[in-house]
């Protein structure tokens, strides 16, 4: 969320920083952005906590995406992690 809308951004984890943030007004990305929030608006784990959760509970893969979504209701992340050959989806419960 940002003080307009939604925003994206591109974060760089080597340098820790953000390197660049766009205003999203692409029809399709602001109906997933609205999905994402409220998401977000029901759960009760951070994104975080749930991606550091799905890496513990996977040894040797990283986590290279993570997004909020609603299942059946209920909130979840949806965390991509990527180990030495091979990528993995995996859910973490958000509540």
């Amino acid at each position: 969320m940002s003080n307009n809308g939604f925003a994206e951004f591109i974060l760089y984890p080597a340098i820790r920083m953000v390197t660049e943030t766009l205003e999203v007004a692409d029809p399709q990305k602001l109906e997933a952005a609205t999905a994402q929030k409220l998401a977000m608006d029901k759960a009760t784990v951070s994104l975080l906590s749930a991606t550091e959760n799905a890496v513990k509970a996977n040894d040797g893969f990283r986590a290279v995406s993570v997004y909020p979504m609603l299942e059946e209701g209920d909130p979840i992340a949806v965390v991509t992690l990527l180990g030495a050959d091979a990528f993995k989806i995996v859910t973490e419960k958000l509540d």
